[in-house]
């Protein structure tokens, strides 16, 4: 659980900041997340129009024989 715990934090960060500022509603927070842009726990916080945080890269694995196996990264732009 702990690599995941950064990009948790950012990501709740990330709306609280939208309800603070006035975003209460789905659509209105969605519109602010298209915004947003803050340093966060895990670097730079900005999304792009799919959801995915800008400048990343996410691991994809498979489970084989019961064994955690690295496929590719992709990187988010």
């Amino acid at each position: 659980a702990g690599s995941f715990v950064p990009r948790g934090s950012d990501a709740a960060t990330a709306v609280l900041k939208g309800i603070a500022s006035g975003q209460p509603s789905g659509a209105s927070l969605n519109k602010y997340l298209d915004k947003v842009n803050f340093n966060g726990v895990s670097g730079r916080i900005r999304f792009t129009k799919q959801g995915n945080v800008v400048g990343t890269a996410e691991s994809i694995y498979k489970v084989h024989n019961g064994n955690w196996v690295f496929l590719k990264q992709i990187k988010v732009h």
